[in-house]
């Protein structure tokens, strides 16, 4: 085949279940299947939860009006290794009781995770209710 006519390379390259750019950076599954998003892609409708990691927003995606779940997460001090996790898990889990990854980004040194929003509040509290009853 003459070199000239070679497809070009992928973008691409796979290296167990993770891939790399060319240049060495890892592309998370998030970051290859979905769009680009950042802050002003979304509207916030209101603050759903806090905790000692960040806070949990009600939003409104612009383009399409659907409403989401936002997560403004700490990336600073003690908070860096338990946010990196977090993103390490949600990124390349699937399973049926665990809410998707939409979009994750980092913006103004915070970490964002979006995912479908599911109002009632979270497992472990109803967990903890249901013992106490």
């Amino acid at each position: 085949m003459d070199p000239s006519q070679a497809p070009p390379p992928p973008a691409f390259k796979r290296k167990g279940s993770l891939e790399y750019t060319p240049d060495g950076k890892r592309i998370s599954r998030v970051t290859r299947n979905q769009s680009y998003a950042d802050l002003n892609c979304f509207e916030t409708e209101e603050v759903v939860g806090e905790g000692r990691f960040g806070e949990v927003m009600k939003v409104r995606k612009k383009s399409n009006g659907k409403i989401l779940a936002m997560k403004k997460a700490k990336t600073g001090g003690g908070h860096k290794q338990a946010t990196a996790t977090e993103y390490e898990v949600l990124d390349h889990i699937d399973h049926p009781f665990i809410l998707r990854l939409k979009y994750t980004f980092k913006e103004n040194g915070e970490r964002y995770f979006v995912t479908k929003y599911c109002p009632g509040g979270d497992l472990f509290s109803h967990i903890l209710n249901a013992k106490k009853a």
